[in-house]
Parts: C-alpha cells; structure tokens; sequence
C-alpha cells in the first residue's frame, strides 16, 4: 500500500491473485478479493486481516463511497451494496444492504458521486447504469446507452448534483 510517497508491502498471503482492491476514504480499510471471489478485510493500520467472506463468483471491481459509509461490489451482471465494516454495530462485517440488478452483460466498473448519494456502473453491453444509494422519487435506475463497446470506466463529474 502507498502512504504518502513511500510504498509497503502488506504481509498478507491469499491462495489466488488480488484481482480487485478497495481502500477506504479514511485509509484505515481495504478490501482485497482475488480470482475466485475470496475477499479479505485488512486493517491498514495493524497491517492484519480482520475478516475473510466468500462472494462465491469473480469480482470486478469493488469501491467504497466517498463518504465510507458503504461499499459496493460487482460481479456478473449484480451490483450488491453493502454497510461498510465499522460504522455501523454489526457482528459481521459484511451486512448485505441492497441488490441491483440492471445490466444484461458482466459489470466492470463502479464510481460513486462525491456525496455518496448515487452510483454508477459500467457494463459489457456497451451501457452504464446509474443507481441511487438511498430511495429517491425521481430515480431508481437509468440507463445510459448507445456506445459502442465495453464500457471500461466511469466516473461523475465533481459535485454534479448540485
């Protein structure tokens, strides 16, 4: 992991090669998940791991929210939503929070809005959906289409709810 400008290797082994890393907006988190589905919870700070969980499918891309309050997973063609360890008082650290289901084709990649309020995700049937975290009147998906290939990544502009 990177602090700073100086670099450091996490001692940590997985059976699998890291396929997608999540670090939390305060540093102190990171979620690893390798080629199998296997995520590791790691505490940055005491440098061990302090949970492992099974998403039983190849993940992604995994993000946390700018707010760290959730995180969110994809794999096929699901988004899940999670409660982000710590900030809630729950035994397990990874509570289930909600499932989106939108894209045709396998996801590949998660952003969020800088106020945590939406997210969107990439897919390769050539569209991008955008969610909302919490319920709103006026969205509960939206699909942006018509390009022409995968979509690769995605991002919200800065403060674009405004």
């Amino acid at each position: 992991m990177v602090c700073g400008n100086k670099a450091e290797t996490l001692p940590l082994a997985a059976q699998r090669n890291i396929v997608c890393v999540g670090q939390s907006p305060d540093g102190n988190l990171a979620i690893l998940i390798d080629e199998e589905g296997e995520a590791l919870l790691v505490s940055l700070i005491s440098k061990s791991v302090l949970h492992q969980f099974h998403f039983h499918a190849r993940v992604h891309s995994v993000r946390f929210s700018p707010d760290g309050r959730k995180f969110v997973v994809s794999k096929h063609n699901v988004v899940l939503m999670y409660h982000a360890p710590g900030k809630t008082r729950e035994f397990n650290p990874f509570v289930l929070d909600k499932t989106y289901f939108g894209p045709y084709d396998e996801t590949t990649c998660i952003d969020w809005t800088d106020d945590s309020k939406c997210f969107a995700v990439g897919s390769m049937d050539s569209n991008t959906w955008v969610f909302g975290a919490e319920r709103w009147a006026n969205l509960i998906y939206y699909s942006l289409g018509g390009h022409k290939d995968a979509i690769v990544a995605c991002f919200f502009e800065e403060k674009s709810l405004d």
